[in-house]
């Protein structure tokens, strides 16, 4: 599916319905822009579906929604709580925010917004997640990347299980993810890096077959006991795509018996470059597949 949409989406490319690209430091587009003819036009066909919301003096801004509204974007919003008072409509597939600095979640918001399909919190304050979020079951999107306070996810997250892609890159104090995330058992991304207080992943990851971008993947950390994710745990992730930089922390002779059983990598056939950085060292072994 990800495939036939890249080919969708370089086509819309070569015939001008995207401009203004930004990539990131590995050269993918991260970021780009509609032709303003075509967003206009989009504008006028969705106008009972999609609607844009700037918030002026937190949420003292009141702004009666219709019950159509289905995608909802917050922009400028200050410091202060992300609340239910803002919304009038329970049957919204897509919350997110934009140039906002929401440090609180209101609970009673997430035990509303129970159809909802994608969340981005990115780029706010936010310290931590309500326990609440775990009821929002049809969640297949969440992005928290950029959100400088987060030191953890509540346990309840990992009930999310129609989950497919978790954005956490440079959340730069998160320390851990919660135990139980082997029952995300539909998660096929997970984005941590810049995550730079994460020292270990949990070891539930080892059982999410369908895990297919993993950006970053501490091992060892000082965590010698059979809660955190070892090297030997990718032996079941033969899913995984392009490139998994591995980074490992601790006893190399520990770690070498763990990469015995991670091996053979031929049975990712999908994994076109592995990078494994030893912490603390100054050398890096670079793999790359012939093709």
């Amino acid at each position: 599916m990800e495939i036939i949409g890249q080919k969708f989406f370089n086509i819309l490319v070569m015939r001008s319905f995207f401009q203004d690209f930004e990539d990131d430091d590995e050269g993918n587009i991260k970021s780009c822009k509609m032709h303003d003819i075509v967003h206009d036009f989009l504008q006028f066909l969705t106008q009972n579906e999609c609607f844009t919301m700037e918030v002026k003096g937190g949420n003292n801004t009141k702004k009666p929604l219709g019950d159509k509204i289905q995608h909802l974007t917050l922009v400028l919003a200050p410091t202060g709580p992300l609340s239910c008072v803002l919304f009038s409509s329970c049957n919204m597939r897509t919350l997110a925010t934009f140039d906002s600095k929401f440090n609180v979640v209101d609970s009673t918001l997430m035990s509303q917004l129970k159809h909802l399909r994608t969340l981005n919190l990115s780029g706010n304050c936010i310290e931590e997640l309500p326990k609440e979020i775990g009821k929002l079951v049809h969640l297949r999107f969440i992005d928290l990347s950029y959100n400088d306070d987060l030191k953890r996810l509540p346990n309840a997250v990992c009930n999310l299980y129609n989950l497919q892609t978790l954005r956490l890159n440079w959340c730069r104090v998160l320390e851990s993810l919660p135990q139980s995330m082997g029952k995300l058992i539909n998660l096929k991304h997970l984005y941590v890096r810049g995550c730079f207080r994460l020292k270990y992943l949990p070891k539930g990851i080892g059982r999410l077959t369908n895990l297919r971008t993993l950006d970053r993947c501490p091992v060892g950390g000082g965590k010698d006991n059979d809660e955190a994710f070892k090297l030997g745990d990718l032996r079941n992730l033969d899913q995984l795509q392009g490139l998994l930089p591995i980074e490992i922390d601790g006893d190399l002779k520990l770690v070498a018996g763990e990469g015995e059983k991670a091996l053979p990598l031929g049975n990712k056939q999908q994994l076109l470059h592995l990078r494994i950085e030893f912490v603390g060292w100054t050398q890096l072994f670079h793999w790359r597949k012939k093709i």
